[in-house]
């Protein structure tokens, strides 16, 4: 399976840092190569709508206030995944799904690619899918 990501590729030209458990990159754009070319826009930061309630009470010298804001069918970029969920960016903090949901021999269907202790292109270094999420 590891070699799979080579096969047919020109002598010399590989896909580097494949390994099992790791991130696997798209060709996009159809080449046989996994190149910047193959580099595409992911989610949509733009909500589909917003909608908010402010409601405020006045009583003598007491007043309260409330807001509301939420915004539908956006995606948003976490960050926070970026420092916990790899050991490079943070080593002092693991998200509950790196601990328990990374991808091992024994873990196939996990959600989180595998636990390394460095940072690479295949792990954290390049921007990917992994860290978009739904922002209703």
């Amino acid at each position: 399976e590891i070699n799979q990501a080579n096969a047919g590729a020109p002598d010399g030209t590989f896909q580097e840092e494949v390994a099992l458990g790791r991130f696997r990159y798209a060709d996009v754009n159809g080449d046989g190569e996994i190149t910047a070319d193959d580099r595409t826009r992911l989610g949509d930061p733009h909500p589909d709508f917003t909608y908010g309630l402010d409601l405020s009470m006045n009583y003598k010298n007491f007043d309260a206030s409330l807001f509301f804001y939420g915004s539908q069918g956006n995606d948003i970029w976490n960050q926070v995944k970026w420092w916990t969920d790899f050991y490079s960016s943070f080593q002092g903090a693991k998200s509950k799904t790196a601990l328990y949901d990374s991808w091992t021999s024994d873990n196939h269907n996990a959600t989180a690619p595998i636990q390394e202790n460095a940072g690479s292109t295949a792990t954290n270094g390049v921007p990917n899918s992994y860290f978009v999420e739904d922002g209703s």
